[in-house]
């Protein structure tokens, strides 16, 4: 089964739900089409625009408006290949492994491409949607430190986060689950710079 009809949109992709022969219902992230010469146009534009800015304003002496844009290619380059997301949920799905209540959707990998990402429909709730929680009888402040206790071990002990973790990416399942979607940027912190953040946190908790 497909439903023609997508349940999500965004600027360089459509999410449509579907079952697989064998049972299981997906979600299916389809790349729109010319999507990877818009963007290699408008980064362009952004790098002699940078070049521009660094070369001939008195903001270039202080930024590195080239480094920015370079930052950008790199995670768009990332974000355009759909198998690089799959990936990144199988690492951020590990990463999460023994938390508390946290879920991360199955990547289904015989029907997924660089332009296609096929993994489990999450079937819930946005963690923003107070009046849907509240129908569903959800503990919202168990839900509240779950999430909160899983951003903070992302940062600063397992060193793998969710870099992009806005409500649209953040869903409540079955009243208790919180699941985290669209892993198209994980972001990753070295040992080092964790022990010092963690030496920040306790510095400020202390005073």
């Amino acid at each position: 089964e497909f439903d023609p009809e997508p349940v999500a949109s965004a600027s360089m992709s459509q999410v449509y739900r579907a079952r697989l022969f064998s049972g299981p219902e997906v979600a299916v992230k389809v790349q729109r089409p010319h999507i990877r010469e818009s963007i290699e146009t408008d980064l362009g534009i952004l790098e002699k625009l940078a070049r521009l800015v660094d070369k001939y304003s008195k903001y270039g002496q202080l930024y590195d408006f080239s480094g920015m844009v370079a930052e950008f290619r790199r995670v768009m380059e990332q974000e355009i290949d759909f198998t690089k997301e799959g990936e990144n949920t199988d690492f951020f799905r590990e990463s999460v492994r023994s938390q508390h209540n946290i879920r991360v959707p199955k990547i289904f990998w015989g029907y997924t491409t660089p332009k296609i990402l096929t993994m489990d429909f999450v079937n819930g709730v946005k963690i923003d949607d107070i009046p849907a929680l509240v129908a569903s009888g959800a503990d919202r402040a168990q839900i509240a430190y779950d999430f909160t206790n899983s951003l903070i071990t992302q940062i600063l002990e397992n060193g793998v986060f969710h870099a992009d973790p806005h409500p649209g990416n953040v869903f409540v399942v079955d009243g208790k689950y919180v699941e985290f979607i669209d892993l198209g940027m994980v972001g990753t912190i070295n040992s080092r710079f964790r022990r010092e953040l963690n030496d920040f946190v306790m510095g400020i908790a202390t005073r």
